[in-house]
């Protein structure tokens, strides 16, 4: 098993592998091979890698499904496709647990994460644009994840709950009754991880799933009109006003480099 290993991960040493499995825990061992390799595990037991789960962590972990073919099928040259939404749960190092949108739990490599999949919570730079490049930029995220942050139609049903939430001593706060004011006025703040279902032409709406909630009722429209800012693809693009020279947006990347900096994780 280690050796082949080593011949997936030519960055693990085999003597070292070998000689830690006599001398260290199961915890320890699975760390240096993540500190080697790139690797997705499933994680089917509760608490830490290594640690023998209970009868009740593994009802919590372990998550049932129809499969989506016949395994008895697979043979070498097969080919498959896979889009999955991760959310970090634990960070151990370099051994990350994230949990995807179907509520499976998976033990990642940092490395992985960085090389291989976009963040939508993590930028290198940030970009002034105008109204149209927000619209265009949304309407090119397809299925990558992205963070976008606007502002809701005012709706009267809003502004009635609010009211009604309204408590008296909250009206001796001029900060308060400021910020209600810029709500009813402009509308409420909104901000959605997720990710593009299908968009209308400039200045309309698109539809996304949002991935923080219920999967029953996930979907949200996004008015490209009254988008604040998008982190897509290691970019901040923010409302503003455009530098001269800038070049064609969303910005192009190079597939060498890393997607964002795992150091921020």
């Amino acid at each position: 098993m280690i050796a082949d290993m080593q011949k997936n991960h030519p960055g693990v040493q085999v003597t070292d592998l070998v000689h830690a499995t006599k001398t260290k825990s199961a915890e320890e061992v699975t760390k240096m091979f993540v500190d080697s390799a790139s690797y997705i595990l499933r994680a089917t037991v509760g608490g830490k890698p290594g640690a023998k789960a209970s009868a009740k962590d593994k009802r919590s972990t372990i998550k049932t499904g129809k499969t989506l073919w016949n395994p008895k099928q697979l043979k070498v040259d097969d080919n498959f496709s896979c889009i999955s939404y991760l959310k970090v749960m634990k960070v151990d190092g370099s051994m990350i647990t994230v949990k995807n949108q179907l509520g499976g739990s998976w033990f990642i490599s940092k490395d992985l994460l960085e090389k291989d999949m976009w963040s939508a919570d993590h930028f290198d730079k940030e970009i002034k644009c105008n109204m149209t490049d927000l619209s265009e930029i949304i309407e090119t995220c397809s299925d990558t994840i992205f963070k976008v942050q606007f502002k809701c139609k005012v709706d009267p049903k809003n502004i009635e709950s609010e009211l009604k939430d309204l408590k008296l001593k909250d009206l001796k706060k001029g900060d308060e009754i400021k910020k209600l004011a810029k709500q009813f006025t402009e509308g409420k703040t909104e901000v959605i991880t997720g990710h593009l279902v299908e968009s209308e032409n400039h200045f309309g709406r698109s539809l996304v799933i949002d991935l923080n909630a219920p999967a029953n009722n996930n979907m949200r429209q996004v008015d490209h009109r009254h988008i604040e800012w998008i982190i897509f693809r290691n970019v901040k693009y923010t409302l503003g006003k455009k530098a001269p020279g800038t070049e064609e947006l969303p910005l192009k990347y190079d597939k060498a480099d890393r997607k964002w900096d795992s150091s921020k994780l």
